[in-house]
């Protein structure tokens, strides 16, 4: 694969940038889920989302899940990454095809709908009775 990931830091580390081209992982989940266009750029979106937050992980078998719940028809997105930025994910419903958008883009906001996004991170703690993995939630609203 071709894709990478660019990561910069300034002021002492106190400001964090990142880029990532991922035209070849997108297309291998597109291959290996048969996802239509609108589905596609969205589990895309969400796959780099995932590489990127999964190499800013610090521990070598760290993992993170993110994952969409909405009331549209594709109903919701999964990605797992690890911090070497390995990732998979799925959609829930990959088939789905709506019209473009009012701008004539892909409509992935209406094919995701309002939602829920949650993040889980497991930074592999021993003991699994008190060291949950650590997980926030927020309500998407539609733009």
């Amino acid at each position: 694969m071709s894709d990478y990931i660019i990561r910069a830091t300034a002021a002492e580390g106190q400001i964090r940038a990142f880029a990532a081209a991922t035209r070849d992982l997108v297309e291998y989940a597109r291959n290996a889920h048969n996802t239509s266009p609108v589905a596609t750029a969205a589990l895309g979106r969400l796959l780099t989302a995932g590489a990127m937050m999964g190499v800013m992980m610090k521990g070598e078998k760290d993992l993170l899940t993110i994952r969409i719940q909405g009331d549209g028809p594709i109903e919701g997105l999964t990605v797992t990454a690890d911090s070497k930025g390995r990732v998979k994910g799925y959609a829930f419903n990959p088939a789905v095809m709506l019209p473009p958008n009012s701008k004539g883009k892909l409509d992935v906001g209406g094919a995701l709908g309002v939602g829920v996004l949650s993040v889980i991170k497991d930074i592999g703690l021993k003991d699994p009775m008190w060291d949950r993995p650590s997980w926030s939630a927020a309500r998407l609203p539609r733009i």
